[in-house]
């Protein structure tokens, strides 16, 4: 979990991890869906590729890693066994990946 200021409290509002990539990514995704956990990819354009920033210095490789990440879900309305079943729910489908 990423740490909050002592004076803070984080609303969680988007979980971002990197899972395994391409087809890979996308099989997670449709299992996790398929067992009750909405799993998102990321709907971005990588910005080096887009013709606006062509022949432009970009940290491409940093920019193509992020479009790679998927979001688990994560609100402060969920209780902690829907937590903990979301948690084994994408451990027991990556086990499997």
């Amino acid at each position: 979990m990423p740490d909050a200021p002592p004076d803070r409290t984080h609303v969680y509002y988007q979980y971002c991890v990197y899972g395994p990539e391409g087809p890979k990514r996308d099989e997670l995704v449709v299992r996790c869906v398929r067992r009750g956990i909405d799993i998102e990819t990321l709907h971005v354009d990588v910005p080096p590729d887009m013709p606006l920033f062509e022949g432009t210095p970009a940290e491409r490789e940093g920019a193509r890693r992020a479009a790679q990440a998927i979001q688990i879900p994560m609100h402060a309305g969920l209780t902690k066994p829907q937590l903990e079943r979301v948690a084994s729910t994408v451990r027991s489908v990556l086990a499997g990946c």
